[in-house]
C-alpha cells in the first residue's frame, strides 16, 4: 500500500491527510479513516484523501469500501503512476476478498 501526501490544497486540508498519514502509519487505521473522510469533505476532488481513505479500510480488512474508495479516485489521478498504484491496490482488495477472478481479470487488462 502506498500513502500519499498533500501538499497542494488549504492548511486545514494538508493538516487533515498530514495527521492521517501519522495515525496510519502509527497503524491507527480506524483514526486515519476519520481524517481521510473529513478530507474527502472538505474537498470531494482530492486524489490523495480518497486513495489514502481506501488504504484505511484496506488496512482494516473493509475491501469492498476500500475498492469502491479506489475506483472514486481514479477520476482524480493525475498521471498514469497514480492510476497505476489505484489498480494495484483494487487488485489487492479483490483477492483479499477471494475474488481471485475479477482480480486476474484487472491485471491482465492493464
Amino acid at each position: 500500500m502506498v500513502i500519499f501526501t498533500n501538499s497542494t490544497n488549504a492548511q486545514t486540508m494538508r493538516g487533515l491527510i498530514n495527521d492521517g498519514v501519522d495515525l496510519y502509519k502509527e497503524k491507527k487505521f480506524a483514526d486515519a479513516e476519520v481524517n481521510f473522510k473529513k478530507g474527502t469533505e472538505k474537498n470531494p476532488d482530492s486524489f490523495e484523501a480518497k486513495f489514502n481513505l481506501g488504504d484505511a479500510y484496506y488496512k482494516q480488512q473493509r475491501y469492498d469500501e476500500a475498492i469502491k474508495t479506489f475506483q472514486s479516485s481514479f477520476v482524480n489521478a493525475k498521471n498514469d503512476e497514480e492510476k497505476a498504484k489505484i489498480y494495484h491496490n483494487i487488485a489487492n482488495s479483490l483477492l483479499k476478498s477471494q475474488k481471485v477472478k475479477e482480480s486476474i481479470g484487472l491485471i491482465k487488462k492493464r
